[in-house]
Formats: structure tokens, C-alpha cells, sequence
């Protein structure tokens, strides 16, 4: 399974999630992520996961840029976004995608700092049992609704 493929399968995917850990560990090439995933259809809900990423290529993490009108608040957890393949411009030299692995990115709302993941397999596991009330509340507004009260 790819990366791309359990976003499919969260209503969000890793949109709008925020990281609470990313480990590293070189010697069994693994990544392991834990995410706040946001679970409600407004965004209202979310739930902790663990990513596992087995068969790990690739960890090219890019320099912060922060951008000081859109930074995260020191007790905030990083607001991150992620798509498959290579973000759309980067010119960042990656080494190549060996056949039978994934190519995925993530960046973080704030510092807009980018880090690819290149992998064999991604495994979800979830660390709560149930959804829970976002600390951020509801985000999400669809056309024809009213935003929720700041």
C-alpha cells in the first residue's frame, strides 16, 4: 500500500492533519509518522494515526521558509498538506523512484518546509480508539453554508 493510497481510504486524506512525531530509524528503514487526522466532514473531529513507511528508500527534507503572516503558534502542532509524486516546480534534485516504491511529499503550514518520502509499503494504525473534538474546531465551510464563529 502507498502513501497515496491510504489518503484515499480518510475522508481528508493528510489534509489539513497536523504531525505530533516523525521518526527516522536508518536501520530497519522505517518513517514513522503520527498524525491528527481531521475525521469529521467539517473538519471538526480528528483522531491520532500512526503511518508506518517500511522499505525506505529516501528521506529528503527541505530548509524552513517561514512565512511570518502565517506562522504556527509555539503550542500548536505543525498543520501539514501531501500529495504523491514531487511537488509541482521543485527543482530539488531526488534521487531516483527504484521500481516497486512510492514517491510522496508533505509540507508544513508556517515554515512551508517540504520533506519527500520514498518507500516500499505504508501502514495506518490508529493510536485513539474514537474520534475526538478538533483543538483547532470546525475549519471546514462548503459552498452555500455559513462559517462557524470565530
Amino acid at each position: 500500500m502507498t502513501l497515496e493510497d491510504l489518503e484515499e481510504q480518510l475522508p481528508w486524506g493528510f489534509h489539513d492533519a497536523y504531525l505530533a512525531r516523525l521518526e527516522l530509524d536508518w536501520i530497519h528503514r522505517t518513517l514513522t509518522l503520527e498524525l491528527r487526522v481531521q475525521i469529521g466532514k467539517h473538519q471538526e473531529t480528528d483522531q491520532l494515526a500512526r503511518v508506518v513507511v517500511s522499505g525506505l528508500e529516501f528521506f529528503v527534507a527541505l530548509p524552513p521558509q517561514p512565512d511570518p503572516t502565517d506562522l504556527t503558534p509555539a503550542d500548536e502542532l505543525p498543520w501539514i498538506d501531501s500529495g504523491s509524486g514531487r511537488i509541482e516546480n521543485d527543482m530539488t534534485p531526488l534521487p531516483s523512484v527504484p521500481e516497486g516504491c512510492f514517491l510522496h511529499y508533505f509540507y508544513t503550514r508556517g515554515t512551508w518546509q517540504y520533506f519527500y518520502v520514498c518507500g516500499r509499503d505504508a501502514k495506518l494504525a490508529w493510536l485513539e480508539p474514537n474520534p475526538v473534538p478538533s483543538k483547532s474546531g470546525r475549519r471546514a465551510v462548503f459552498p452555500g453554508e455559513e462559517a462557524p464563529p470565530s
